[in-house]
C-alpha cells in the first residue's frame, strides 16, 4: 500500500513538473499595452480569452517555433510598412486576427480594405494581389491613417478594423479621446481583440528584436513594367528565389504594373560591426539600445584614444567599441537607482511612479523614442539630492551649494558637483562615473589634447574620482542644449533636413584646422546630397582631419598606398555605376591594407566577413581569398552599396549600411529622419550632434584626403588581367614583364601555388606608366 501511494504521489509530482513546463513556454498576457500615446487595459475575461489562444498555438513547441520562423520575416515587413507610413508598428498585430495557423504565411490583414479605401485587388488567372502582404500593408496603413485623421487615437483606429469606421464613430461621439499618456479601458472584449492581444504577446519580442544571426530580411520593391526574372537580374538576386517569395504572381512572363515586389537581400553589414554594436551596449548594460547608439556611445567614450592612436583609422574601430563600452559602466550617476521596465509600462507611468516628468526620464537615458522593451533598464536620478552628492567639491571654499535640497536636474548641478579649483587658482573637474576625455572636453568646450597636455596624461583611461585641471581655455562647463529647444531653424519638416528635434548645442564654439591641414566646413555634399553639419559634429569631423596631419610621415603614406590602388578602384566604381567618392572607403576600412583583419574577422580592403563575402560572390577556400583581391573585393563592395541604394534612392544611407547592415540603417534613418520617406533621394541632410560615428569618419576621411589623391602620382597603375587560369604569379610576372615580387604584394589573395581554373580570376597586375 505505501509503495502505491508513493507511486500515485510520484506520478503527481511529474504531472505537475510537465504542468509548469508547458506553463513556462506560454509567456503570460499582459492586461496592458501601449497603443500610440495611450496605454489600453483589457478586462480579465479578455485576457483569459487570450492566454487560452496562446496555449493552443504553443501546445506543440517544435510546431510553433517552425511556424513562427516562417511568418516572423513578413510580419517584420509589415512592420516596417507601418513605420514607413508613419503607423505605430504596434498595430501590426491586427494583420493575424482571424487568421487560423493553417493559413498560407503571404496572406496577411483579413479585413478587406477594398470597401474603405475604393481599391479594387486583382485576382486571376496570372496573380493574386490579396496574398501581397506588402501590398495590403501598405493598404492597411493607408486604412488606419485615414481613420486616424478622424479619432486622432491610435487605439480607437485600432478599433476601427476590428468593428468598422462607423462603429469607431459613433463611440468617439460618446467618449471623445483622452489626452495623451493616460490609460483607456478598452470597451470591446471581442474576439478580435483578444486575437491582438495573443499574437501581440507571442511576437512582440522576435519583431523587436531580431536574432543576431538572422543576416537576410524582406523589402517591399517597387516595380513598373517589369516581370519577376528582370527583378532578379537588376538585383542581382536568384530569380529561384524571388519567384518562391512572390508566389502571388502565379505566371511568370506576368508584366507587374506599379506593384511591391518581395525581395531577400542581405541585410547584416559586410564588416559585421553590428555584433561589436551588440557587445558594446552589452557592456554598457543597455541591452535594449540600438545599435547606432551604442556604436556611438562606446566610440565617443574611448574617441580621445582612437585619436591618439592612428589605429583608429585604419580597420579596427570595432576594438574601441567593446574597449570604450567596457570602460564606462553605465549612463546614470552614483545617486541614479534603476527601474525595470515591465510588460505594459509607458515613459509616462514611469514617470507618474517616481515624481518626475517624462522629458528627465528621456534625457537621463538618452531615448529618441518613447518605445520601450520589457527588461530594459531606465536610469532614475534623485531628485533631492543628499548633500553626499557635493562630497567632491569639499575643497572649494566658496561652495554654498552642500545643504542644497532643491530639487535639481543632474545637469544643473554639473557645475558645482564637478568644478573645483586648487589652491593655485587654476579650475578642476572630478571625474564622475561613466565620463571620458571626449565627453569632458565638449562639456567644456575645449579639445581633448588640451586635457591631456594640462594634466601630463600617459593615456585615455580614467577613473572615478580622479581630479583633472581644466585648460586655461575651458569654458565654465554649463552648455548644452538640445531638442525642441533649439529646432527652430533646423527643423525637418520646414527645414528640409527631415529631423524634428535635432540636437544641437549651438554654444560649441568652432575647432580651429591643424598645421596644414584642411578646414571643414559646415556644409558638404556627399554624392549630391549637401549635408548640413552642427557646430559639434563638424568639430568632430575637424578633430579627425586634424589627427590625420600630425605626421607628415603617416600622411604620406596612406596617400601614396592610396594612389597606387587608385586608378583600378576608380575603374570599377564607374563599371558599377557607384558615385567615385566611395574611393575612400577602403582607406576608412582597411587603408588600403589586403592582408588587415578586424576583431569581428573582417578581411581585406572592403573588410568583408566570410559570410557576407559568399552572399556577394567572392571565393574563399583553401587555395584563394577574394577579399583580398582589390578588384574582386571593390566589384562585391558595389554590388552591396548599389544594392540598399537601390531600394532607398539614397547613397548616404547606403554608406551607413555598409557600417551597420541594411536593417540597422533603416531604423536608424526612421528615428533621425522620421520625415523622410523610405525611398526618397533627399536634397539635404542635417547631421546634428548625435550623428552617426561611421558617417563623421567618412566625411573627415573625405575632407582629408580627397584634395590630396592622384592615381597619375603613383609611378605604378594596376590593371585587370585576367589570363591568369593554371598559371602562377612568376609565369605572369615573366609574361608581362613585371616584378614578381611586387605581383606578389598586389595578390596575396592567391594561397596556392598556380590560379584555380573554376572560374574566371581577376589578377591585379601593377604595371609601371
Amino acid at each position: 500500500m505505501l509503495k502505491n501511494n508513493c507511486f500515485w504521489f510520484y506520478c503527481c509530482l511529474l504531472s505537475i513538473g510537465f504542468s509548469n513546463s508547458l506553463s513556462a513556454q506560454t509567456p503570460q498576457v499582459p492586461r496592458q499595452y501601449v497603443i500610440g500615446a495611450h496605454t489600453v487595459s483589457i478586462d480579465a475575461n479578455t485576457a483569459a480569452s487570450a492566454q487560452r489562444y496562446l496555449q493552443q498555438w504553443t501546445q506543440d513547441p517544435a510546431a510553433w517555433r517552425a511556424y513562427k520562423t516562417k511568418l516572423l520575416p513578413y510580419m517584420r515587413l509589415a512592420a516596417e510598412v507601418l513605420q514607413d507610413q508613419k503607423v505605430p508598428k504596434e498595430l501590426v498585430y491586427a494583420a493575424l486576427v482571424n487568421r487560423s495557423l493553417q493559413e498560407p504565411t503571404l496572406k496577411l490583414w483579413f479585413v478587406n480594405f477594398s470597401r474603405n479605401l475604393e481599391i479594387r485587388y486583382v485576382q486571376n488567372l496570372f496573380i493574386d494581389e490579396t496574398l501581397n502582404p506588402a501590398l495590403t500593408s501598405y493598404h492597411a496603413a493607408e486604412y488606419f491613417n485615414k481613420n486616424h485623421k478622424i479619432s486622432t487615437n491610435w487605439w480607437y483606429t485600432l478599433y476601427s478594423y476590428f468593428s468598422g469606421s462607423v462603429a469607431m464613430i459613433q463611440h468617439l461621439k460618446a467618449n471623445p479621446s483622452p489626452p495623451p499618456g493616460s490609460t483607456i479601458q478598452a470597451h470591446s472584449n471581442s474576439d478580435e481583440l483578444a486575437q491582438y492581444w495573443a499574437w501581440r504577446t507571442a511576437l512582440e519580442a522576435d519583431i523587436a528584436q531580431p536574432g543576431k544571426d538572422e543576416s537576410y530580411s524582406l523589402v517591399p520593391y517597387w516595380v513598373n513594367d517589369e516581370t519577376l526574372e528582370s527583378v532578379a537580374i537588376r538585383l542581382k538576386v536568384p530569380y529561384v528565389q524571388v519567384r518562391e517569395l512572390n508566389s502571388w504572381v502565379k505566371e511568370e512572363i506576368y508584366i507587374l504594373q506599379n506593384q511591391p515586389v518581395l525581395v531577400r537581400i542581405w541585410a547584416q553589414s559586410p564588416t559585421g560591426e553590428e555584433e561589436n554594436a551588440r557587445l558594446a551596449a552589452q557592456a554598457l548594460q543597455r541591452p535594449e539600445m540600438s545599435l547606432a547608439d551604442a556604436s556611438n556611445e562606446a566610440v565617443n567614450i574611448v574617441y580621445a584614444a582612437a585619436i591618439e592612436g592612428n589605429r583608429a583609422y585604419t580597420a579596427d574601430y570595432s576594438t574601441y567599441y567593446v574597449l570604450g563600452a567596457a570602460n564606462t559602466g553605465s549612463f546614470g550617476s552614483a545617486n541614479a537607482r534603476q527601474h525595470t521596465v515591465s510588460r505594459g509600462e509607458s515613459l509616462f507611468a514611469i514617470s507618474r511612479q517616481y515624481s518626475i516628468s517624462v522629458n528627465d526620464l528621456r534625457t537621463w537615458n538618452r531615448l529618441r523614442t518613447d518605445n520601450l522593451s520589457i527588461g530594459q533598464r531606465l536610469f532614475i536620478e534623485n531628485p533631492n539630492p543628499t548633500s553626499s552628492n557635493n562630497n567632491n567639491s569639499s575643497n572649494n571654499s566658496n561652495n554654498n551649494n552642500s545643504g542644497n535640497n532643491q530639487a535639481t536636474r543632474p545637469e544643473d548641478n554639473r557645475q558645482t558637483q564637478n568644478q573645483t579649483q586648487n589652491q593655485t587658482g587654476a579650475r578642476q573637474h572630478v571625474v564622475q562615473r561613466g565620463e571620458s576625455l571626449f565627453a569632458i572636453s565638449r562639456q567644456y568646450n575645449t579639445t581633448v589634447d588640451a586635457l591631456v597636455a594640462a594634466n601630463r596624461l600617459g593615456s585615455m583611461a580614467l577613473s572615478v574620482g580622479q581630479v583633472l585641471i581644466l585648460p586655461a581655455n575651458a569654458s565654465s562647463g554649463q552648455q548644452q542644449s538640445s531638442g525642441g529647444n533649439n529646432s527652430s531653424n533646423n527643423n525637418g519638416s520646414n527645414g528640409g533636413t527631415y529631423q524634428r528635434n535635432p540636437v544641437i548645442d549651438r554654444s560649441v564654439q568652432p575647432i580651429a584646422a591643424a598645421a596644414g591641414a584642411p578646414t571643414v566646413s559646415q556644409s558638404l555634399s556627399l554624392a549630391d546630397i549637401r549635408l548640413e553639419l552642427s557646430p559639434l559634429t563638424r568639430n568632430r569631423v575637424q578633430q579627425d582631419v586634424n589627427a590625420f596631419y600630425r605626421s607628415q610621415r603617416f600622411l604620406q603614406e596612406k596617400i601614396a598606398r592610396a594612389n597606387q590602388h587608385l586608378f583600378i578602384v576608380e575603374e570599377v566604381l564607374a563599371g558599377e555605376d557607384v558615385p567615385n567618392v566611395f574611393r575612400l572607403l577602403p582607406i576608412q576600412e582597411s587603408d588600403f591594407n589586403a592582408t588587415a583583419v578586424s576583431s569581428s574577422k573582417a578581411v581585406g580592403y572592403w573588410q568583408f566577413k566570410e559570410p557576407a563575402a559568399r552572399e556577394f560572390g567572392l571565393l574563399i577556400n583553401a587555395q584563394v581569398d577574394e577579399r583580398m583581391n582589390i578588384i574582386a573585393s571593390s566589384r562585391a563592395a558595389c554590388q552591396y552599396l548599389k544594392r540598399s541604394h537601390s531600394f532607398s534612392n539614397n547613397w548616404v544611407f547606403a554608406l551607413l549600411s555598409y557600417n551597420m547592415g541594411f536593417t540597422g540603417a533603416r531604423n536608424y534613418f526612421a528615428q533621425q529622419y522620421p520625415d523622410l520617406p523610405f525611398d526618397q533621394t533627399p536634397s539635404r541632410l542635417l547631421l546634428d550632434d548625435e550623428a552617426h560615428w561611421y558617417l563623421v569618419k567618412f566625411l573627415a576621411h573625405m575632407v582629408a584626403f580627397d584634395h590630396l589623391l592622384n592615381q597619375n602620382a603613383s609611378p605604378i597603375r594596376i590593371q585587370n588581367y585576367t589570363q591568369g587560369n593554371r598559371k602562377t604569379l612568376q609565369q605572369i610576372a615573366r609574361e608581362q614583364n613585371v616584378n614578381a615580387n611586387t605581383l606578389k604584394d598586389f595578390n596575396k589573395w592567391l594561397k596556392a601555388s598556380t590560379i584555380p581554373n573554376d572560374k574566371t580570376y581577376h589578377v591585379a597586375l601593377p604595371m609601371a606608366r
